[in-house]
């Protein structure tokens, strides 16, 4: 193991403990030069919010300075291969739209799938979009 002094393109300069033959660490350096260090990627990720696709919950990406505001009102977090790390929410249809008003106006950016239903719609009251989501809650609640 070797203790090595990397500078990220970011600007950032950090010592990091790399091992391997001398090789592998330089190949390991030059990448890393190339990369944008932890603490920078953490301090110009977005909380991002998303409407999940298969039930009533809504999920903030990149929401880890958020995380004591959003336990208190009810989110849990997950971790899993294939949606990543979230914090997410579950509820009824209106108790979903409620508190994602609530994070877009304290400034969370929407990041809407391309398909049927958009949060964005919902939020700002498109008609179209409730009856769909309507009816999509009503065939779910007899389906289930």
């Amino acid at each position: 193991m070797a203790r090595e002094r990397v500078r990220f393109a970011c600007g950032c300069e950090r010592e990091i403990v790399l091992s391997g033959n001398r090789r592998d660490r330089e190949r390991r350096i030059e990448w890393l030069s190339k990369q944008v260090c932890y603490e920078c990627q953490r301090a110009q990720a977005r909380p991002v919010l998303r409407l999940a696709r298969y039930d009533w919950a809504i999920a903030i990406y990149n929401g880890y300075d958020l995380r004591e505001q959003l336990k208190s009102r009810g989110w849990r977090f997950e971790n899993n291969p294939l949606n990543g790390a979230r914090w997410i929410y579950h509820g009824t249809l209106d108790a979903v739209v409620d508190e994602a008003r609530h994070w877009a106006e304290a400034g969370i950016e929407i990041d809407d799938f391309p398909g049927e239903l958009s949060l964005r719609a919902l939020l700002d009251g498109d008609e179209a979009a409730w009856a769909y989501a309507r009816e999509r809650d009503a065939h779910r609640r007899v389906s289930v």
